[in-house]
């Protein structure tokens, strides 16, 4: 028995100790596949013309080459023969299941690409790759193979394989119901036109404006109204389900509470349609959001008998409170009750070319602190509008601005992080700039950034006069400085600027439009009007003079209170 024990570790022994052929006597060659050879012999694998990878990437879903080997006598250029591949490591990429499996096969009579033997026909054994996985959540994947050939020490080698992303080529919409509150719901599935059998796993998709929209899309609202102009999209976001690619719902159209008020107000037949790009974003591979399908327009309309609700080319209308069918009054026809501003603690709604401006404004005059406020410059023409009723050419232009819902500050030391949360709330929708809350003796709002000509946000340089020294609050072109004393219900001041300019321009009083800004009523957040301007350069000389009056506060010295317009 001991005998029988010794044998047999002498026959591991001989396994598995190195092969006695010098590196002299054999080597291990490749063969030529140039991509323009065209390829007489049997492929590589049983389905594929053998060839590299281009640029490290693979086809989905097809037996791939990946490489091949022979082994011959240099000096000679005796074949030895081809040897074979041992699949060693799959790493699995995929909770166990792995991304891909690995196949070999004989690629015969194939010229050898270098050394002293290149151009002579060999055998060679392949190593060939599929993907099989069909999800988005890994894109490459890592194999290991060992080449045994006849003669010398196996060798292993490792491959690193990525494809390509999948990505959704178009989505189909469905309506499903209408909500309790009047909007339709609707349901929409992802299509991939290079994988239909893909898993949506780690994706979601979120809705953009693909170009800043206009109020009057929105024929139902007037100025003075308590409901908010519904002109855009509201910016929704979405995890789209596994197995079937869908996602939603999307609820589109008007609630039954603006239904109810705009008939009450006589403004129906009206509605509202505004443009919707969706964006998709797969976790970990594919983080950064990438448009796909086409633009869709979304909308909603009603009337004294029904409501419709409209999404991508479809629309579904349904009866709601059949009410008298009286004629529809323009805007300059109704009246609207002026509302209170917002009082501390209260959330008020700001419309306002310059929200952030008039948001610093509304907190100085609820907390009674001084803010400074310096403008951003405003270089992309998109985010600009004409001031000017039937302006020619781009005379007086002025930020498009928007609507922006803040809470004010309950008491004075609250003033500096009020403002802080109206600038955030600010930059998380659609910003042309960016902006830092200061506290160094007074309150000061400076932009760090802006959005350039072709609509990039850049680093800002914020603006200081000759006369100040480093380190001082800036005060001049682009900052106004604003009081809260004396300043009551107050209005905000709306700069007109020439396009490519920074100087503002003057319109004459009855031409430009009324700024607006809003307060609040009960729970809920409520509009009320102001006065009309008094052009731009009246209303600075006007806040200017009186900032002078008032007696220093703040740090403030008769030195720093000179002031040219």
């Amino acid at each position: 028995m001991f005998r029988l024990i010794a044998v047999a570790f002498a026959t591991m022994l001989l396994a598995c100790a190195p092969r006695a052929a010098s590196a002299q006597d054999a080597a291990i060659g490749e063969p030529d596949l140039s991509p323009g050879e065209v390829a007489a012999a049997k492929a590589a694998c049983a389905s594929q013309t053998p060839g590299r990878p281009a640029s490290g990437s693979i086809k989905r879903y097809v037996e791939t080459f990946v490489a091949a080997h022979t082994e011959y006598d240099p000096k000679t250029c005796k074949p030895h023969g081809a040897g074979e591949w041992l699949p060693i490591d799959k790493q699995p990429c995929d909770l166990g299941a792995g991304c891909g499996m690995m196949s070999t096969g004989v690629l015969q009579n194939r010229p050898l690409a270098s050394g002293a033997c290149a151009g002579r026909t060999y055998n060679f054994a392949s190593l060939c790759y599929t993907w099989i996985l069909h999800s988005n959540l890994y894109l490459r994947d890592r194999i290991a193979a060992m080449y045994v050939p006849p003669q010398i020490s196996p060798v292993t080698e490792t491959f690193e394989l990525k494809v390509k992303l999948v990505k959704p080529t178009s989505e189909a919409s469905e309506f499903t119901r209408w909500f309790e509150d009047g909007l339709g719901l609707w349901q929409q599935k992802l299509a991939a036109a290079a994988d239909k059998d893909l898993k949506w796993s780690g994706t979601s998709v979120k809705e953009t404006s693909p170009r800043p929209e206009k109020k009057t899309n929105d024929t139902c609202w007037c100025a003075g109204s308590t409901i908010l102009p519904f002109y855009e999209i509201s910016g929704g976001e979405w995890t789209v389900d596994e197995d079937t690619g869908e996602w939603g719902p999307d609820g589109v159209g008007w609630n039954t509470d603006a239904i109810d008020y705009y008939r009450e107000k006589r403004r129906a037949p009206c509605g509202t349609r505004f443009r919707q790009q969706m964006q998709f974003m797969v976790v970990d591979t594919h983080p950064d959001w990438e448009n796909y399908g086409k633009m869709n327009v979304l909308g909603g309309s009603f009337d004294n008998r029904t409501m419709t609700s409209l999404r991508a080319g479809l629309s579904k209308t349904r009866e709601y409170k059949v009410v008298a069918k009286k004629a529809r009054l323009a805007c300059s026809k109704i009246r609207f009750p002026d509302l209170p501003p917002a009082g501390p603690g209260a959330m008020a709604v700001i419309d306002d070319p310059r929200p952030v401006a008039a948001a610093a404004m509304e907190i100085e005059r609820v907390s009674g602190r001084a803010i400074s406020y310096e403008d951003a410059p405003f270089r992309d023409r998109r985010a600009m509008a004409s001031m000017v009723e039937a302006a020619e050419g781009d005379a007086f232009l002025a930020p498009r601005g928007d609507v922006l819902t803040t809470p004010m500050p309950s008491s004075p030391d609250q003033a500096a992080a009020a403002l802080r949360a109206a600038v955030v709330r600010y930059e998380a929708g659609r910003p042309v700039a960016a902006f830092d809350v200061i506290e160094d003796g007074m309150i000061r709002v400076a932009p760090r950034a802006a959005v350039d000509a072709s609509g990039a946000m850049r680093p800002h340089a914020r603006a200081r006069p000759k006369d100040q020294p480093e380190g001082e609050a800036p005060h001049g072109h682009g900052a106004a400085r604003r009081s809260a004393r004396g300043g009551g219900g107050g209005r905000g001041t709306t700069g007109a600027y020439r396009h490519g300019s920074d100087r503002p321009a003057v319109a004459p009083e009855s031409r430009f439009r009324r700024g607006r800004r809003t307060g609040a009523r009960g729970a809920g957040a409520a509009r009320r009007g102001l006065r009309p301007q008094d052009g731009v350069e009246a209303a600075l000389r006007s806040r200017l003079r009186r900032l002078c009056a008032e007696p220093d506060r703040g740090g403030l010295t008769a030195s720093r209170r000179q002031f040219r317009v």
